[in-house]
């Protein structure tokens, strides 16, 4: 079992990741966006990040940026 975090705005895809991953017997976390997508990081011990890139906000990419800066 992992504990992964999907970051996206579309509530609907979020909804469709988690079905499969709980399903799957993952611990799912959830952000609409990069921002809160790293408060969940920092808070949850995070294994696996699946992202959109493009977001309101701080975007995927940027989020992504911004983890490998402070966590290589």
């Amino acid at each position: 079992m992992a504990r992964i975090l999907v970051v996206d705005d579309e509530w609907s895809e979020r909804l469709i990741l988690e079905q499969y991953l709980v399903r799957a017997g993952h611990q799912v976390y959830f952000a609409s966006d990069g921002e809160e997508g790293f408060m969940n990081y920092l808070k949850n011990d995070i294994e696996i990040i699946i992202t959109d890139l493009y977001m309101p906000g701080v975007d995927g990419l940027e989020f992504i940026g911004l983890l490998r800066e402070l966590f290589p």
